[in-house]
C-alpha cells in the first residue's frame, strides 16, 4: 500500500535522533525547514520534540519580513509655507 505497514521502519538502518534543549537551541537561528534538515528529521517530529521540551513554536524569525515597515518622510518646513 501507499503508505506501507506498520512494521516497516521508516528510516531502516538509521541511528536514532536524540533531541535535548541543547541540540534545539543551537537551531534556533535557522528556519523550521533547514534544522530539519540539519538533524535528518522531518518537521513534525521536529515540532513534536520541541512540544515536548515546553517549546510552543519555532523561534526563528526572518530578517526579510515581507510586512514592509513605515516609511517616514523628511518634510521641509520651508517647501509647504505658502509665502
Amino acid at each position: 500500500s501507499p503508505r506501507g505497514k506498520a512494521e516497516e521502519p521508516i528510516r531502516p538502518n538509521a541511528e536514532p535522533v536524540v533531541l535535548s534543549e541543547e541540540v534545539l537551541t543551537s537551531l534556533f537561528d535557522f528556519p523550521l525547514q533547514e534544522a530539519c534538515n540539519k538533524l535528518g528529521i522531518c518537521a513534525t517530529a521536529l515540532k513534536k520534540a520541541c512540544r515536548r521540551l515546553g517549546i510552543k513554536k519555532w523561534p526563528y524569525k526572518s530578517n526579510t519580513s515581507p510586512v514592509s515597515k513605515p516609511v517616514i518622510e523628511a518634510v521641509d518646513p520651508e517647501s509647504t509655507s505658502s509665502n
